[in-house]
């Protein structure tokens, strides 16, 4: 049987300075992601989107290496014409049906829901290991069931049509869960005496909670 575990203690025991930090990382490489998509940069935007060039640009890609697989399957010019299009789209369901309509090899539910998320923040989340994790930890408020059904979910491998489906119907999940981790993360960044997230930027901030409760207790 799987021990029962307080999430606002796993919470309140973060290094929110470390929190922060990662959060305004993020905050910024959102900014320049999008700056550069506006000056039609694509080579610059597509080595960051990928976490080629800096792995805050996209953990999903940096963490398995899979911008250069991305780039040998595709041009630079189809991940940025993909990215121009979910900077735009306002659903989740749209989002989605874009990165599959789209089959770029290896550029699906994970690094796709990072590009989108860090173009639109308030609107989008990520749907990776990480945060995926932290939303298992959040629905079975338990540390080993979370780990037991990732590695589960992370058995298809990239290319596997059930694999998209089931993060799909995962990611779609998690907004309510993300929206209470993120909270409860900005409840404890006061009490540490830090600042809290911006409203525009609240997914990023989620992420950067669930990140590092991945970091310290994912196995």
């Amino acid at each position: 049987m799987n021990n029962t575990t307080d999430i606002r203690q796993l919470i309140r025991d973060l290094n929110f300075e470390t929190v922060c930090d990662h959060y305004n990382r993020r905050v910024e490489t959102s900014s320049k992601l999008r700056s550069l998509l506006a000056a039609n940069m694509v080579e610059n935007y597509v080595g960051l989107a990928l976490g080629i060039d800096d792995l805050y640009g996209n953990y999903s890609a940096w963490d398995h290496k899979l911008g250069p697989r991305i780039l040998e399957a595709r041009s630079d010019v189809a991940v940025f014409k993909l990215a121009v299009k979910l900077s735009k789209i306002q659903s989740e369901k749209e989002m989605l049906d874009c990165i599959y309509a789209e089959n770029i090899p290896y550029l699906k539910v994970s690094v796709g829901s990072e590009i989108a998320t860090l173009l639109q923040p308030s609107v989008h989340w990520v749907a990776n290991s990480r945060s995926i994790w932290a939303y298992l930890l959040m629905k079975h408020a338990s540390i080993d069931a979370a780990n037991e059904e990732l590695h589960l979910y992370q058995t298809g491998g990239y290319e596997s049509e059930m694999q998209y489906k089931i993060w799909c119907d995962i990611h779609q999940r998690m907004h309510i869960n993300l929206q209470k981790l993120g909270d409860w993360g900005n409840e404890e960044a006061v009490v540490q005496s830090h600042a809290t997230s911006e409203e525009k930027y609240f997914f990023i901030w989620a992420d950067a909670i669930a990140n590092a409760l991945y970091e310290e207790h994912a196995t």
